[in-house]
């Protein structure tokens, strides 16, 4: 009985966490260009996940505008490997080091995030170049 009762919990902690995930969006750039902008909205501590595909010796620039007034929102980048190349930035321009998907994660800092009702609307500038 104890073990179907922990298992319950488990069960139950499992979906609570993937109801709330974070939202993965795929960038495509349009054909021929080599940047895009993209719009999100993330409400207390929730986050994007916006992912890259590019090639190693490519430049990824990424520039956060924000929308409203939240001055603590930023973001931070992943490498192929999940290991962060940056963090809690608005702005990012590097050499890339390996080929595969690059996350670029978009949140508020946590004492924003905790606040009723916080907010937060941007546009997200991401170009890779080679």
């Amino acid at each position: 009985m104890r073990k179907l009762l922990l298992f319950l919990l488990f069960f139950c902690l499992f979906l609570y966490h993937e109801s709330n995930s974070q939202t993965k969006v795929r960038v495509k750039f349009p054909k021929g260009k080599y940047a895009t902008t993209v719009t999100g909205t993330i409400r207390g501590y929730e986050y994007i996940d916006y992912v890259v595909r590019a090639r190693k010796g490519q430049r990824m620039v990424v520039q956060l505008i924000l929308l409203n007034r939240n001055y603590s929102t930023n973001f931070s980048v992943f490498d192929t490997d999940g290991l962060a190349l940056t963090a809690d930035t608005d702005y990012y321009d590097e050499i890339l080091p390996a080929t595969g998907d690059y996350v670029i994660r978009v949140l508020m800092s946590r004492s924003e995030a905790r606040r009723k009702g916080s907010i937060s609307r941007f546009r997200i500038r991401i170009g890779i170049t080679d």
